[in-house]
């Protein structure tokens, strides 16, 4: 189950993905609207996958929270194929 303060977090990166990649936002909610909500084991697994998906070019925008010391706390990628390569083994959140 999620909990109220990863909800924030999700909702944090949203908003920033939307401000970040406007073009790619509306595509995606004229084309798709499909959200999946995964969970990482740690922040270290989160700097991993993002690494990956810069090697990969996937476009994406990330949320550092402030309160935690600005740790990495959450991720929004862009829909498509790369993107469900490198998320196919994080589990549902």
């Amino acid at each position: 189950m999620i909990h109220g303060s990863q909800l924030a977090q999700v909702s944090h990166v949203c908003f920033t993905f939307a401000s970040d990649h406007p073009d790619t936002t509306k595509k995606w909610m004229a084309e798709s609207n499909y959200i999946c909500i995964l969970k990482a084991k740690n922040e270290q697994a989160l700097a991993s996958l993002l690494n990956k998906a810069i090697e990969s070019n996937i476009t994406f925008s990330i949320f550092e929270e402030a309160d935690l010391g600005n740790q990495i706390t959450a991720i929004a990628w862009e829909p498509g194929e790369q993107t469900k390569k490198l998320c196919k083994k994080l589990k549902l959140a």
